[in-house]
């Protein structure tokens, strides 16, 4: 019945879309509306069942919608942790700042501001404002911290932005993992210069050819 409060709701039928397809955000739209009503019932909060929309066959429950809100808001705070959790698990297993910006969804946004992607990702993995640099951290340092599967020491990892000898402190000397690492940033950070110095020519004979005409 719409509007009808109730604890004894069937925990099965609180969710039905029929016809819609399945989807991973649909799916994890469901677990985690049925999770804050499956938390309501658990401390005795009451539930409230209606219809999906009006006119609908299929009927909606839903915690009362202010404790729903803190209920939903606690679950937020810790699947926020299990995100940090596995960016953890990913720098840990050899993932770049750039492939975790992949995995958390900010091409993007990276995109739309012209900022870049890997630093996004350590920004938001610290709870840093998007878009600011080192520079405009002032009065602290922000890390993000990870086992090192090769050494085994703790590293305190100070983002994408200076190379992996300075921005992940705490490897051993004799880590193979981090001079790797270093390798592969030399190599890139030499590649990049190359193309600068090459549109830099390709630019200059442009204009050669421009004064020509």
């Amino acid at each position: 019945m719409t509007g009808q409060t109730s604890t004894q709701a069937s925990q099965d039928d609180d969710y039905e879309f029929p016809g819609l397809p399945a989807s991973p955000a649909l799916d994890a739209h469901y677990e985690a509306s049925q999770a804050i009503v499956n938390d309501a019932r658990r401390q005795g909060t009451p539930t409230r069942t209606r219809k999906i929309f009006p006119g609908a066959f299929s009927d909606i429950t839903y915690a009362e919608p202010l404790a729903g809100i803190k209920l939903a808001q606690a679950r937020r705070s810790a699947a926020n942790r299990v995100v940090s959790d596995y960016i953890r698990y990913a720098r840990e297993d050899g993932a770049g700042w750039r492939e975790t910006g992949k995995a958390m969804g900010l091409e993007r946004a990276a995109e739309e501001s012209g900022y870049d992607l890997a630093e996004l990702a350590f920004q938001q993995a610290t709870g840093q404002r998007l878009g600011s640099g080192r520079d405009d951290y002032a009065y602290r340092d922000p890390s993000f911290g990870w086992t090192c599967r090769s050494c085994g020491e703790a590293i305190t990892d100070r983002g994408p932005y200076s190379g992996p000898a300075d921005d992940e402190r705490g490897h051993k000397a004799d880590c193979q993992r981090h001079a790797d690492c270093q390798r592969h940033a030399d190599c890139q950070r030499h590649a990049e210069e190359i193309a600068a110095r090459e549109a830099r020519w390709a630019d200059d004979d442009q204009d050669d050819d421009a004064g020509e005409v």
